[in-house]
């Protein structure tokens, strides 16, 4: 928005930068299945379809309503929340080190 796009054009150009991400992901964890011999002839054909199938529905789902949300609302405070939250968790990863697993 800073470089002049409207509300929506700048929501879906940030969706869209996704796409990249998530096919560069599959890519990798598919690299992992095939070359590291990581075992899959256990899992059933129909889970897994379906499993994806439900995961594309509601990721599109998600998607439709947070760009509709996007384009009524400022997101102001949501950049507030996820920048103190992100400030939190550094902290707390290289600080404070509470929530150590």
């Amino acid at each position: 928005m800073a470089s002049g796009l409207t509300r929506k054009r700048a929501a879906d150009f940030s969706f869209l930068m996704s796409i990249p991400a998530i096919l560069g992901s599959l890519v990798l964890e598919l690299k992992g299945i095939v070359l590291d011999g990581e075992p899959i002839g256990d899992v059933s054909f129909l889970p897994t379809l379906l499993g994806v199938v439900a995961a594309a529905v509601f990721g599109f789902i998600a998607i439709k309503g947070m760009l509709k949300l996007i384009r009524r609302i400022s997101m102001n405070w949501f950049a507030l929340y996820t920048f103190l939250l992100g400030t939190f968790l550094l902290l707390d990863r290289y600080v404070f080190k509470i929530w150590m697993a």
